[in-house]
């Protein structure tokens, strides 16, 4: 006998229209063919096409890599080497498209009663205490790493 589901709250339509995974999913079916019509559908499609839906994730979310991947993955798991040849700057990408007087972080730090203190940067200063962790670099940006999945061959 198959379990019944009751879930306790069910998105609405317009929630659905405006979730992070349906633009995944649309974009996915433009780009690949995806044809799911659920959220399971979405969730199964990582271990059907592997490689489709992470190279599909990748421009998605707009990585930029100054040296392209040859292929999505090499290996299989739990030592898969994925975008080989790919150079990700998750700072770069961190700051892509942020107008620089919005606030980027609000820091609380909590005291006893009015010792409470809130400091707020904005992304041009969080840009610049970046900056700072590498005061050689020519670029902010410099703060690169090789994705690879723990235990890959380098």
């Amino acid at each position: 006998m198959a379990a019944q589901l009751n879930p306790t709250w069910v998105p609405s339509a317009t929630h659905i229209a405006r979730a992070h995974g349906t633009d995944i999913a649309e974009f996915a079916a433009r780009t690949y063919s995806y044809r799911g019509s659920s959220d399971l559908d979405l969730w199964q499609c990582p271990v059907a096409r592997l490689d489709d839906f992470w190279d599909a994730l990748w421009k998605f979310v707009a990585v930029h890599s100054p040296s392209p991947h040859r292929r999505t993955r090499d290996g299989t798991m739990p030592h898969v080497r994925w975008f080989h040849g790919a150079h990700d700057s998750d700072v770069a990408h961190l700051f892509q498209s942020r107008p620089a007087n919005t606030v980027a972080i609000i820091d609380v730090q909590e005291g006893a009663g009015s010792q409470q203190q809130t400091r707020q940067l904005t992304w041009a200063q969080l840009r610049a205490e970046a900056q700072a962790l590498n005061p050689h670099a020519k670029s902010p940006w410099k703060i690169s790493t090789t994705i690879t999945s723990p235990g890959a061959a380098s």
